[in-house]
């Protein structure tokens, strides 16, 4: 996904932005920390079929979830679910409109973070 172009961004754009930078880094820090377990991630996947990979990526991500969870079992899980809904708006429909999806969703009181507010020049402007 890309960001919003940076000229003229309303608040919720501007919001979308940050939240897609921040998964960003976190997807780039847990990868690193999955390359450094599974070394098999160092290298191009030699398989011949795409769900092979798409397998072994995943099987990755469940294993290093499950040894994270292990050693810190006292950690609260309250994650909100979307991967549903997004999985059904990136199979009909446009980039776009997933990037609008997502900017209304991080707005939601339940999902907003109440530091997202300091990005924005104007708390009323949607």
């Amino acid at each position: 996904m890309r960001p919003y172009p940076q000229r003229n961004l309303n608040n919720k754009k501007r919001i979308f932005n940050y939240r897609l930078s921040r998964g960003r880094k976190n997807i780039e820090c847990t990868f690193g920390m999955l390359t450094q377990k599974f070394q098999v991630l160092l290298t191009p996947i030699r398989c011949r079929k795409y769900e092979n990979i798409i397998s072994i990526v995943n099987c990755a991500c469940i294993l290093h979830n499950f040894i994270l969870e292990s050693a810190n079992s006292g950690l609260p899980r309250n994650i909100p679910n979307i991967q549903a809904d997004i999985l059904n708006i990136t199979q009909r429909s446009s980039p776009v409109m997933l990037c609008d999806y997502l900017a209304n969703y991080f707005l939601k009181p339940n999902v907003a973070l109440p530091w997202q507010w300091n990005y924005c020049s104007n708390n009323n402007e949607f």
